[in-house]
């Protein structure tokens, strides 16, 4: 998390600086100029900047306390640049605060036991929840997960035994459906051709599936998916491709040459025992921290405009917005993969389940949703909403900045249309019952005008000329309406 080779030196510069004179400190070895000769240009640069930040906090030890001039120097050198989450960043806030707990005037001592005391103190499962859901490739389909792993990829299923009567569907010139079938050859005859073609035609649509289940288990993955298979030797020492009928074999011809490494003698640095050595993520050389943001004047405060309220889902209480998170995520789903007819309920019910819904609603929540899809699907301007356009973005998400405060905003829809204009569309998941249905619609563009005009003079900034326009749907009322703005 806080290791040095992000901010610069690879492992290969940190050895040779280190193996030139053991008896003298790390620090020391960083300013001799022998010991930089042994390093290669990239780590001579990157180790002059590591000594300019380093000589700027050093001398302010006895000014500020340790964990200011840590924490300092960390995010001088880029440090937050190279965490991936915030889970991250929360586990390197409880570093610092450790530092801070045990400074006694500028140091610690027994620094050598600092290693135990992070143990004790920090704590691993901060920022993530401690569910793992295990499923097969079918159970997972419409469901995402940030970490997706997939376990021994190299194994196959048993091999279905010749039956005695095969088959295989085929269609004539007039479209017609016909079969194509033959018995098993007797004990001690020659295979059948017409058999044999069965089996083969069986075989190519088994190798089909089976990259559908693989493009359907790798796509779960939001952030990281992992790949576990063994590979082995024959005996001349050379990796042997895998079996066939593994998932493994379908993969193989595009990783095949990620794994040269495999081959490496054993003890070399670069594998031990056939595992290879992942990469230390370490940020480019030229890497610039980002300039802090500009202080917001008193002044600029006094006209800051009220804020535009957050939508809220006050026609059902708090399923409603549960029920509404869970439809626009499935909107996005069917905008992404063009799967128009898509309605998993059972995807829907987990999804639900994640967003909170309890037991006792959870049936009456996944059928509002699958209406939703439903009364979308069906209507014209829905798919329509849903097609592949230029330029379509879902849940998009964009930061406004005005009179200094910045401000985030997600699009649920938005593309180009013939004309080239700019669409930005907001899903509303209200119902309406009773009469005066315009009138409710009324309503509720006037609610989210103002909301809609903030969205609208977003795109403008990063579109300047094009035309924007913006509307609401209604997926449970088939409504669509176009929202007039006054110029941004």
């Amino acid at each position: 998390m806080l290791r040095a080779p992000w901010c610069g030196l690879s492992l290969a510069d940190i050895a040779a600086l280190c193996e030139s004179d053991w008896r003298r400190t790390v620090y020391e070895l960083m300013h001799d100029p022998v010991s930089r000769e042994r390093l290669t240009p990239d780590g001579q640069s990157r180790l002059q900047r590591l000594c300019l930040q380093l000589a700027s906090i050093l001398p302010l030890a006895g000014k500020l306390s340790l964990r200011d001039r840590v924490e300092g120097a960390w995010q001088a050198l880029g440090g937050p640049s190279a965490l991936t989450d915030g889970r991250d960043l929360a586990l390197a806030q409880q570093f610092f605060a450790t530092l801070d707990a045990y400074d006694e005037g500028g140091n610690i001592a027994e620094a050598w036991r600092l290693h135990e005391r992070l143990a004790d103190r920090i704590d691993q499962s901060v920022g993530q929840q401690v569910r793992v859901h295990l499923l097969t490739i079918f159970k997972a389909k419409g469901l995402e997960y940030d970490t997706v792993i997939l376990p021994g990829l190299d194994g196959t299923t048993r091999q279905d035994d010749k039956g005695i009567l095969a088959w295989h569907e085929v269609f004539d010139s007039d479209g017609n459906t016909r079969y194509l079938m033959a018995p098993v050859e007797a004990a001690g005859e020659n295979g059948d051709a017409i058999h044999d073609l069965i089996r083969r035609f069986a075989g190519e649509q088994a190798s089909f599936e089976q990259d559908r289940l693989l493009y359907v288990a790798a796509t779960r993955a939001k952030r990281n998916l992992h790949l576990f298979f063994e590979l082995r030797r024959n005996k001349d020492g050379d990796v042997q491709s895998p079996r066939k009928g593994s998932l493994l074999s379908r993969l193989w011809p595009v990783i095949a040459d990620q794994y040269t490494a495999f081959d490496a003698p054993s003890g070399t640095a670069e594998t031990r025992e056939g595992w290879v050595q992942p990469k230390i993520r370490r940020l480019p050389l030229d890497f610039q921290l980002c300039p802090a943001p500009v202080r917001v004047s008193d002044a600029a405060l006094a006209g800051v405009p009220a804020e535009v309220p957050e939508p809220v889902f006050d026609w059902a209480g708090s399923d409603a917005m549960r029920i509404g998170r869970v439809v626009h995520r499935c909107l996005q789903y069917i905008a992404d993969y063009q799967t128009y007819d898509w309605c998993d309920r059972e995807a829907i019910s987990a999804m639900l389940q994640e967003e909170g819904t309890g037991n006792e609603n959870l049936a009456q929540a996944a059928e509002k949703v699958c209406e939703a899809l439903r009364m979308t699907q069906t209507d014209e301007r829905g798919r329509w909403l849903l097609t592949a356009h230029e330029g379509a973005v879902c849940e998009y998400p964009v930061t406004v900045c005005r009179n200094g405060v910045s401000r985030g905003l997600v699009l649920d829809r938005s593309f180009l249309d013939a004309d080239g204009s700019r669409w930005i569309i907001d899903y509303k998941t209200s119902t309406h019952e009773g009469g005066d249905l315009a009138g409710f619609i009324e309503s509720e563009e006037a609610r989210y005008r103002e909301q809609l005009e903030s969205y609208r003079d977003a795109l403008q900034i990063i579109e300047p000329g094009r035309q924007i326009r913006v509307a609401l749907y209604f997926p449970l009322l088939q409504v669509f309406r176009e929202v007039s703005t006054p110029a941004g």
